[in-house]
């Protein structure tokens, strides 16, 4: 393998079996001007995309990965908006203010790790799509990775508002950081078990 000291990755498919092949991809980010490391990723390649691989015809995979990425980008922004909402604390429509520095460094980390989830599995689940026979059959994968992407988002907003209520407002009185939590969906709707 070797070390990539350019913007552009370096990849190279090898085969595994028969049945499937691995690429391996090297690459050192840059941002103002300076490397973030090395990256590695290693990936199984299913069949029918090691054919479209191989054979130089990657328009089917670009075009399902584009999409992909489209949309969750299209899910991180509605998260973010979400986020942002929550760490100004639901403010009304007229009051909220989408680029606020303090929201959005709170609203980073969780966005960080959404983005960390999807990437996760990303490749497998684009493969999964790419190798299904048929338009129905490819839409019920998209439908199933979209409905997954949801739920990791809620789950990441729900991390984020339990995190970002007063721990007065969160727990039963008495029993210290462990109490048990009573939250409804605004921090202004947080109310104190009594």
């Amino acid at each position: 393998m070797r070390t990539v000291s350019s913007r552009l990755p370096c990849s190279r498919l090898g085969r595994t079996t028969r049945k499937d092949a691995r690429t391996s991809s090297s690459v050192a980010p840059w941002r103002a001007g300076k490397t973030e490391g090395l990256h590695e990723r290693r990936i199984s390649v299913p069949p029918k995309a090691a054919g479209y691989w191989r054979s130089g015809h990657l328009e089917p995979i670009a075009h399902v990965s584009q999409q992909r990425i489209e949309q969750a980008g299209q899910l991180r922004k509605a998260l973010r908006t979400a986020l942002m909402v929550l760490f100004q604390n639901g403010p009304e429509r007229a009051n909220f203010k989408p680029a606020d520095s303090s929201s959005s460094k709170r609203a980073n980390p969780f966005l960080d790790s959404l983005e960390a989830e999807i990437d996760r599995d990303f490749f497998e689940r684009l493969f999964e799509e790419i190798e299904m026979e048929g338009d129905a059959a490819q839409r019920e994968v998209r439908a199933r990775w979209l409905k997954d992407l949801r739920k990791r988002a809620e789950m990441v907003l729900t991390a984020a508002e339990a995190g970002s209520l007063p721990q007065s407002a969160i727990t039963e009185p008495g029993c210290g950081p462990n109490g048990r939590l009573k939250a409804r969906s605004s921090p202004r709707s947080a109310t104190p078990i009594s």
